[in-house]
């Protein structure tokens, strides 16, 4: 009988795709009419009934009464429960209203924590922030550079992917006190605006930023825009008189620097410009060893983390920790502790024997070619990837698969691609049919990876990106 109401009365499917789609109003009601027959999904990630969740269930309800009075009023009372059911078979129309009311009070209330935020910040005198913005590495490096200022100082770091208003301004409300020495504020962007908001919020002392790519480039549109929105960071900073930690490894980023002719204001990382290089890196089972050189001075270091995308966000981080004063010696110390990554380039030797890296969360245009050299330099006969392609990169996306396409046939044994989309059409475009095995879902992965009759000890399976139910 559930099942069958759901079918005719899609109200929690909806809600779901609203969620997941961050209450975009545009995007969620393209998903609705993209599917319109649909009313069933994976349920990779359930709906989690927030406290916006209920307030917008409570006020569909209102909506829903209000109109069946209306109509009831106007008309009768047949026509009344017309509206009602009408309503209730489409019931986008009612959560896109309730979104909307609600995005109302939320404007109330993001202001009054930004407020409330910066007034707490400058209250406590002892505490220094660093923003860390990026299309991508955000995360990692946030975890690292915590890793690494813990050496000598005490440090709270926004958890998990906390990066909008009220995530930073919860953390702060709830945990931040004039005992910490810093906070580690991620700063997420979804427009053009967000970051100089959240920089207003926390007013940070030092900066990281990570790159620019063309992730969520459906919802910037352009890659200046992109660009734009990152460099929010460095424009407070540097108005503030405050330099910024810069990945030059990323063209996009060095660019607008030498465009901008600001290099008074950056401290780079990731080309030999750099006070810190790291040479010669060698990726196996346990993680990536290096040379790390500071000013000349050279020192071999592992560490458990791996790939040459860990190596930048190590490098930032450390250049971030040396300038704030931990010693090359604590930093070479600390880097052999380094703790994973969950979902990002984490590697697990199973009890097969197989290897397994995830690298799920997110991923993007660099995250997918930096995995890709990763099989290629591991030492394992039999390397099979797992992807459903790339998600919110615009008008490009197919040429984008092509070509990854192309890249993925030359290293890898297998490629199991998820789903059938425009992603993995143009991705198995580039492969060939040889390498390629389509698969409904990625829970059947393990089934599918056995099928191939691969002896699990001479085998690397890389799992590249997940996506929510809305993709």
């Amino acid at each position: 009988m559930k099942k069958i109401i759901e079918i005719i009365f899609p109200y929690r499917l909806y809600l779901h795709i609203f969620q997941l789609e961050r209450y975009d109003v545009q995007r969620s009601l393209f998903w609705i009419f993209s599917h319109f027959l649909q009313r069933k999904t994976q349920n990779k990630k359930p709906l989690v009934y927030t406290k916006k969740v209920k307030a917008i269930i409570v006020a569909s309800l209102l909506f829903l009464i209000t109109f069946f009075i209306i109509g009831t009023i106007i008309f009768n009372l047949l026509f009344g429960f017309f509206i009602l059911f009408l309503v209730l078979i489409q019931p986008y129309f009612l959560i896109g209203l309730s979104v909307y009311l609600f995005s109302l009070y939320e404007f109330y209330i993001t202001k009054k924590a930004i407020k409330n935020t910066n007034k707490k910040i400058k209250f406590l005198k002892k505490v220094k922030v660093i923003g860390v913005a990026g299309s991508y590495g955000k995360t990692s490096v946030k975890n690292i550079l915590h890793h690494l200022l813990s050496s000598k100082y005490k440090v709270l770091k926004t958890p998990l992917s906390y990066n909008t208003i009220l995530g930073i301004s919860k953390v702060v409300d709830l945990e931040l006190d004039d005992s910490y020495d810093f906070f580690i504020c991620e700063m997420g962007e979804f427009k053009r605006g967000d970051v100089i908001e959240m920089c207003e919020m926390v007013d940070p002392s030092y900066g990281v930023m990570t790159g620019v790519n063309s992730q969520h480039l459906e919802r910037f549109k352009d890659l200046s825009n992109t660009t734009a929105s990152i460099f929010e960071l460095f424009d407070y900073l540097k108005n503030k008189k405050r330099k910024t930690v810069i990945n030059f490894a990323n063209e996009y980023l060095k660019n607008e620097v030498e465009k901008r002719n600001v290099l008074e204001w950056v401290i780079p990382y990731g080309d030999l410009s750099s006070k810190m290089i790291a040479e010669e890196m060698k990726f196996s089972d346990f993680g990536t060893s290096f040379e790390l050189s500071l000013d000349g001075f050279k020192k071999e270091v592992s560490t458990p983390l791996l790939g040459n995308a860990h190596m930048n966000n190590i490098l930032g981080s450390c250049i971030m920790a040396y300038d704030l004063g931990v010693s090359f010696k604590e930093i070479i110390e600390r880097l052999a502790t380094l703790p994973k990554v969950p979902h990002r380039f984490t590697q697990t030797l199973l009890t097969n024997g197989c290897l397994l890296i995830d690298n799920s969360y997110s991923s993007n245009v660099d995250s997918f070619r930096e995995s890709l050299v990763i099989l290629k330099e591991l030492n394992r006969k039999n390397k099979v990837l797992i992807t459903p392609g790339i998600v919110e990169i615009g008008k490009e996306s197919e040429s984008i698969h092509l070509e990854l396409g192309k890249k993925a046939k030359d290293i890898c044994t297998k490629i199991i691609l998820v789903g059938d989309t425009p992603r993995t059409r143009a991705l198995a475009e580039g492969i060939g049919k040889d390498k390629v095995i389509f698969m409904d879902d990625i829970k059947n992965m393990w089934s599918v990876f056995s099928g191939l009759g691969f002896d699990p000890h001479e085998s690397v399976v890389l799992i590249e990106n997940d996506l929510p139910d809305n993709y």
